[in-house]
């Protein structure tokens, strides 16, 4: 699981590609950005900018 307190955009969203960039820039803490490419994405409805905890845990897609 990836944790991480701070802010993140979203950088890109390409439909055709199913694929989302969400990004930290680099602050006073540390000198480099975090980046977070989600892929298979199928649909968006979500704020551009997160401010706060962002938890993410990778599951098993689920068969059909």
């Amino acid at each position: 699981m990836f944790k991480h307190s701070g802010r993140f955009q979203l950088i890109d969203f390409q439909l055709s590609y199913n694929e989302m960039l969400l990004r930290s820039y680099a602050n006073a803490e540390r000198d480099y950005n975090i980046d977070i490419l989600f892929k298979g994405v199928t649909s968006l409805n979500i704020k551009t900018t997160f401010y706060g905890e962002i938890n993410i845990e990778v599951t098993a897609k689920k068969q059909s």
